[in-house]
Formats: C-alpha cells, structure tokens, sequence
C-alpha cells in the first residue's frame, strides 16, 4: 500500500478509528501492529528483516544500560554492525547477494544509527521503557517510506506523551494529506508521462531537450518527495504525532546552500551532524573544509544508491557548493546563486536518470548546436501540459510563495476551525466523486524510485 492509494486511504481511516477508540496504554501498540501490517502488505520477508534489526539493537542496548564500563568499545561496535547491515542491504541486488532490498530501508537504517549515536553522545543509560515504542519508531508507517529521517529526542517525548483526542488533529492531518494528495494526482501522473516523452526525444541530440529533461526531472522528484512526505505528515498528524518538513520550494532557493536547506532536509542536517561536523572539529586543521564538505555530498549520492549515476550526483552537488562559495566572495551579487540554483536543477534532474551518463557520451559524440528537436520540443509540451496539471502548477507556486513570506510551511492548518472543516469535506467530497468517475481506481503499485531505497 502507497500512500496515495485508496487501499491506503481506507487503511488510514481504519487506524485512525480504532487509535482514538483503545485506551491509552494500548494507541503506541496500536501504532506498532498498525505499521507492523503495513510494511507486511509489501512482503513479510521485510517485516522479519525491519524487526530483526530494531530487536537486535534493542536487546544491545539494553544489555549495554547495564555495563558501567568498556561503553564507547561497546557503541563502537555496535554501529560498525549496523553499518555492515545497511551496506548488505543497499548491496543487496549486486554481485551475488541477490536480496531484494525493502524500500526505506535508507530512512530506517539512518534511525538506528542516529539514535545510536546520540546515545553515545550523551553517555546516558537505555532508558526505553517500553520496546514498543523504539519498535515503532523506525517503522512508522506514516515516515517509513516518505521519511524524514526522525531523531529519537523528537519522537520518544511525543509518543510517551500521547495526547488526548482533539477534532484539530483530525481536521490538520487530513488538510496536510489532502496538499500532498493533490500535489500528486494533478501534478506527479502528468510528470511521467512527460519525462518519459523526454526520454523518445534524447535521440534527436538536441540541447534544448536536455535542458527541458534536468528542469522538469527535478520538478517531478520535488513533487513526489515532497507529496508524500506531505502525506505522511498528514497521517502522523491524525495521531498527535508532528513530524518535520522534509522537502521545501526548490525553485524560491537563493543560492545552493540554500536550495541544499530545502531538499531532503532531515538528511543533510544527519550528514551534517553526524559525519561533517565531527569531522571538522577532530580534523579541519589538517584536511581541506571544502574536501570535507564535497566528501559529505558524495554521501549523500551515495545514500540514494551505490551507482555510478549517485556517485557523480553527489560529486556534482559538491562542487557547485564549493564554487559558488568561492565566487560569491569574489563577485558578491544575487543573481549568481540563481545562476547556480539553475545549473543544479538541471543537473540534478538529469543525473536522477538511471543510465543517462552512458547516454550522455553518445550524444555529445555526434551533438549539434541545433536541430528539429529544438521545434519538436515545443509541440511535446503543448501536447502533454494538460490545463488542469498547468493550473495546479500556478496554484502550487502561489501556495509555497505565499508559504515563503510567511516562513510557515503549515499556515492553512491555522485557519478558522470552521473553514477548516469546510475543506475537509471538500477534499472527502473529490475523493468520492473521482472514485464515481474511475479516478482513483488505478491504485499506485510502487511508491517513486527514490523512496525505494
């Protein structure tokens, strides 16, 4: 089950229900069976595996809260072993592992070390007390798949404090689910379509296609990172739970550094916190802080997958961070972070397409400054920009601009609680008159390839 499926849908309403419904001491086992069931619907060999590793590290920990010396051999340890976990599970389809790697397996295994390092940090005892709820954090069902990457001191307090019904935590999640709903139906369907005429038209090596593929490959990942991050912010929401914003208008970014605080935002504040930081303070003396940083972006590539195609992707993000830091010294003025933001939506959207490197080389072997694909570019668009995917992308720019000015990615949950519920119904009431018209039958078998990692 995907989140914007109606499978899903009536999933969600089902354990919402029965959430607010069981006593108190029973909603965090609810969450657990509830999240447990989900990634079950995917495959049970993924639940034994998600399970296994939270209960290894459980039972570590555990055992670690009662040991007063030998603690930092003991953290060292075990994060080496779920370094070796993660990296088996992303080598999964290579070589002779042949494992079909779980999606989210990225965000899941980024939980386990985060917390594990924040334990280690804080010298602190295992202080759980129930297994339910470091279960549940990282397979939440609600972050598993769209992320962010969460921090236990965010989830813990929230989840051992659950808080008393409230028609707000209802009327908001859905509000915040309903954005990411339509941002995906109106918008992300019609973007496939779109990048897959741009792919039939990559053989006419025209340069104006390869423009128009980064820019609109980078839109389409936007609008599906951020919808159902959306979407699972909304879900959370219906259960008291506040999840943070992982993904912000890209195209609003200054510069890179500021685009880099917008996209995937719990990953570059983990790779910041846990492997930059550290790194400069123990060896920013002896290294380059700029090798450091082009180092963490690679990362970062690679997180997404060990391919040729990630490895260049991060490569690249970190050289255009440490370029423009060096030219906006020199040439303080605007208009060259856009110049850069620009250069990074185009690469980047094109760099997210498996096999294109290898593409590349053909067409800069035989490229021309201009062909008929320039003028057939024209007529693909015409053709596939269908008024109603034009309108929601006015709406969307207008959305998030208003968003920008009020530095609130959340601000229609503070309406009126009255125009609130009006939209709710509104949104129930499209959903119903879609599943009339067939809409919505076609539900989403996978969920976008970046969150199959």
């Amino acid at each position: 089950m995907t989140y914007p499926s109606m499978n899903f849908l009536f999933y969600f309403l089902f354990v919402v229900m029965v959430f607010w419904i069981v006593p108190k001491n029973l909603k965090m086992f609810t969450l657990f069976l509830s999240s447990v069931f989900w990634v079950i619907t995917w495959k049970l060999s993924w639940a034994y595996i998600f399970l296994g590793v939270s209960l290894f590290n459980y039972l570590c920990l555990y055992f670690l809260s009662n040991k007063e010396g030998q603690r930092n051999i003991f953290y060292s340890f075990l994060l080496i072993v779920n370094i070796i976990f993660f990296g088996v599970f992303k080598l999964g389809k290579l070589g002779h592992f042949h494992l079909e790697t779980p999606y989210g397996i990225s965000f899941f295994m980024f939980i386990h070390m985060g917390y594990i390092i924040d334990l280690w940090r804080s010298n602190k005892k295992f202080e759980i007390e129930n297994v339910f709820h470091f279960l549940s954090m990282p397979i939440f069902f609600p972050l598993l798949m769209g992320g962010p990457i969460v921090r236990g001191r965010e989830f813990f307090p929230q989840v051992n404090q659950l808080k008393q019904f409230s028609i707000h935590h209802i009327l908001d999640g859905i509000l915040i689910f309903a954005f990411g709903f339509a941002k995906y139906f109106y918008l992300s369907k019609e973007l496939v379509y779109l990048n897959k005429g741009f792919e039939h038209m990559m053989m006419e090596k025209s340069f104006s296609v390869i423009i128009a593929m980064g820019i609109f490959g980078t839109f389409q990942a936007f609008v599906d990172f951020s919808s159902f991050c959306d979407m699972g912010r909304g879900v959370a929401k219906c259960f008291g739970i506040d999840l943070a914003v992982n993904f912000k208008a890209l195209y609003y970014a200054k510069n890179p550094n500021d685009y880099w605080q917008r996209w995937n935002i719990s990953l570059g504040t983990w790779i910041r916190d846990y492997i930059s930081f550290p790194m400069m303070l123990k060896w920013g003396r002896k290294i380059n802080q700029n090798f450091i940083l082009i180092l963490s972006f690679i990362l970062v590539g690679l997180w997404h997958g060990l391919t040729l195609n990630w490895l260049v992707f991060g490569l690249f993000n970190g050289l255009i961070v440490v370029g423009y830091n060096f030219f906006i010294k020199r040439h303080p003025t605007p208009m060259l972070g856009k110049v850069f933001v620009l250069l990074i939506f185009i690469g980047n959207g094109l760099l997210q397409r498996a096999g294109f490197l290898s593409d590349l080389v053909l067409l800069m072997s035989s490229y021309k400054p201009w062909n008929p694909g320039d003028l057939s570019l024209f007529g693909m668009l015409s053709d596939n920009l269908h008024r109603k995917f034009i309108y929601f992308t006015l709406f969307l720019f207008a959305f998030e601009f208003y968003q920008e000015k009020r530095k609130d990615s959340d601000w229609f949950i503070k309406l009126n609680v009255l125009i609130k519920a009006f939209l709710v119904i509104l949104f129930l009431y499209w959903i119903v008159s879609g599943l009339n018209q067939g809409q919505f039958i076609d539900d989403v078998i996978l969920p976008p390839a970046y969150f199959r990692i």
